[in-house]
């Protein structure tokens, strides 16, 4: 069963993507012929800043490339099956809006954060209107990835098959990571949730330290009703 690491697509796509403005920022006032007083310095600052967030942002999405691959090639494996399409189906309807508000979350956080960046700019001295078509520029394509994210969540889970591998050190559900080995992670606990008579879903609870604190995230991992006994194993083993 293997398993694409949708994270080093992600890092190659936002990386040329975001640079991309951000150079052709920097370039614009140059080729159009636009005086640095009349707005020329704040695109050229605004594509430094665009440049220093895809930085950011490749740099973080690599360090999920690396921990996809460590983990996608498991020595110590628990578990590893494959939940047909048509209980998947039924497992991304149940698993569908967690991921939307996850998905709004991401987007009023960026949103948030480039207006308060704008504000300080526009405090600064730069140019109002310049400022302000750049930040709601940002947020209208953080908005409309956003919804590109979830029709595409929508649409992936009601076509392909629910790929699942669970080791001690974390697990992958349909190319999605799940690390609670890193350093100030643990499970704080797990269970078996009934979906349907044919469907169940083993929840694990992980808590992990961030910048702001500790976070708590819920892994979800499907599984037909037929394995109940070796998933009890497999919550046994983790919470060992």
């Amino acid at each position: 069963m293997k398993i694409r690491n949708k994270y080093k697509i992600w890092a190659t796509r936002w990386g040329l993507g975001l640079s991309a403005v951000g150079l052709f920022m920097i370039l614009l006032p140059g080729m159009a012929d636009i005086d640095g007083m009349e707005g020329g310095f704040a695109l050229q600052f605004g594509g430094g800043f665009v440049l220093i967030m895809a930085i950011i942002t490749v740099l973080v999405l690599m360090k999920y490339v690396r921990m996809f691959n460590r983990l996608s090639k498991f020595q110590n494996i628990i578990a590893r099956w494959t939940v047909p399409a048509h209980m998947h189906k039924e497992y991304a309807e149940y698993d569908r809006k967690e991921d939307i508000e996850r998905f709004r979350a991401i987007f009023w956080i960026i949103s948030v954060i480039s207006l308060l960046v704008g504000i300080i700019l526009i405090i600064l001295g730069l140019d109002f209107s310049i400022i302000s078509l750049i930040i709601l520029g940002l947020i209208a394509l953080m908005y409309i990835v956003s919804r590109i994210a979830i029709i595409s969540a929508r649409n992936r889970g009601n076509t392909i098959k629910g790929d699942v591998i669970i080791a001690k050190e974390g697990g992958i559900i349909n190319e999605n990571l799940h690390n609670w080995s890193q350093m100030g992670s643990y499970i704080k606990k797990s269970k078996i949730k009934k979906v349907s008579k044919t469907l169940q879903v083993l929840e694990v609870t992980y808590s992990t330290l961030q910048r702001t604190g500790e976070v708590e995230y819920t892994a979800r991992f499907p599984f037909p009703a037929e394995m109940t006994e070796e998933i009890k194993r497999v919550e046994e083993v983790l919470m060992a």
